[in-house]
């Protein structure tokens, strides 16, 4: 199959009917970069219109945006991190105000320490190997003093660990 220069043209699929159905590469790209931006679209405006009513409802609201990591980063066998270095659950505060937010910060890390865990506390530190990313940052940005984001990284645990 050749393009309208005259030359091959790379990518091509299948036929249909007498008619090659050709794929360029520039065709391609787009699709794969503009659909997940329309997600993304889609998601923001989603939740803009959400959050939009729970401060108008509300004022202020609390959102958690939750995560979990692997203590044996190297796999299965390998040694697990060092506690010292990583919190059993780290609160993110790196994209909001703390002078505005530190009581309920506060308080959130508080009630999770004081919580028994199978008969013991769990290390409960903020802004250790992570400090919240994108959604949060978006969310503070635009909803400064209505919105307090709570990033919350968990560490993956058994009832052993």
């Amino acid at each position: 199959m050749h393009d309208a220069s005259g030359d091959a043209h790379p990518l091509w699929d299948e036929h249909l009917g007498a008619d090659p159905v050709i794929v360029t590469a520039a065709h391609s790209t787009m699709e794969m970069i503009s659909r997940p931006l329309a997600e993304y679209d889609a998601f923001y405006k989603e939740v803009r219109e959400l959050f939009d009513k729970m401060k108008a409802h509300h004022g202020r609201f609390v959102v958690f945006d939750l995560y979990a990591y692997n203590y044996c980063r190297e796999g299965p066998e390998a040694t697990p991190e060092d506690p010292q270095l990583n919190s059993e659950i780290n609160i993110g505060t790196g994209t909001m105000d703390c002078s505005y937010w530190f009581p309920v910060v506060d308080r959130f890390i508080h009630d999770l320490h004081r919580f028994d865990f199978f008969g013991r506390h769990l290390d409960v530190r903020k802004n250790i190997k992570f400090v919240g990313r994108e959604f949060p940052s978006w969310v503070h940005a635009n909803y400064e003093k209505s919105a307090c984001v709570l990033a919350v990284e968990f560490k993956k645990l058994s009832t052993t660990t």
